[in-house]
């Protein structure tokens, strides 16, 4: 009867360890999707053609503008982290450079706009409007819209957040600006709606 007890209680601890780190398991997961995701919703397409972006890429370079920061430190430096990772997106565009001092090369009818932690009535016509309404630095909570445009006419638009990014070092702002680029430049013309993608 004592073994049969002691069998008993062993097979309760055991199985009360197992629910424990299941459950810690579980919470850790949620925390981390809370504090670690990245939005992208796609705005308005109706101008959107592929066939834009030959022109716009035809050069190698597209001229980028960027409105408001994300981080406190000074502007140029802000543009260049949000520059870095922007290179070669889409995939399908691989050699395509942009840049905040276009050559003369650069075609003039077409550009990029990020605006970072504008007003939430700021959209992509604003954008393409060159209208600098972006914020300052929100802690960990980034907010984006970005624009292509085409003589200050909106072809494509994107909003786009991640919380949890910890500075301009780390890794989830600069997949937050390539998210950005990738869905400004869909190969073909998109559905609009949520793409909510989820990190490790």
């Amino acid at each position: 009867m004592r073994r049969m007890l002691r069998g008993t209680l062993t097979q309760v601890q055991i199985f009360g360890t197992i629910v424990a780190v299941l459950l810690v398991t579980a919470l850790w997961g949620c925390t981390s999707l809370q504090s670690d995701y990245i939005t992208a919703v796609r705005g308005n397409l109706s101008n959107y053609s592929p066939s834009y972006t030959s022109y716009a890429f035809s050069a190698g370079e597209v001229n980028t503008l960027i409105f408001g920061s994300a981080f406190d430190m000074p502007q140029a430096a802000f543009e260049e982290k949000v520059i870095d990772p922007m290179h070669g997106r889409p995939f399908w565009a691989p050699s395509v450079r942009y840049t905040t001092q276009p050559s003369d090369a650069a075609s003039d009818a077409f550009y990029v706009v990020l605006t970072f932690n504008p007003p939430d009535s700021y959209d992509g016509d604003d954008a393409c409007s060159k209208r600098e309404l972006g914020g300052e630095a929100t802690g960990p909570h980034v907010r984006v819209v970005g624009a292509f445009c085409s003589n200050v006419k909106l072809l494509s638009e994107v909003r786009a957040s991640a919380s949890g990014v910890t500075g301009p070092e780390d890794g989830l702002f600069a997949r937050l600006v390539q998210r950005v680029v990738i869905e400004l430049f869909p190969p073909r013309p998109l559905n609009i709606g949520p793409d909510i993608i989820l990190l490790n």
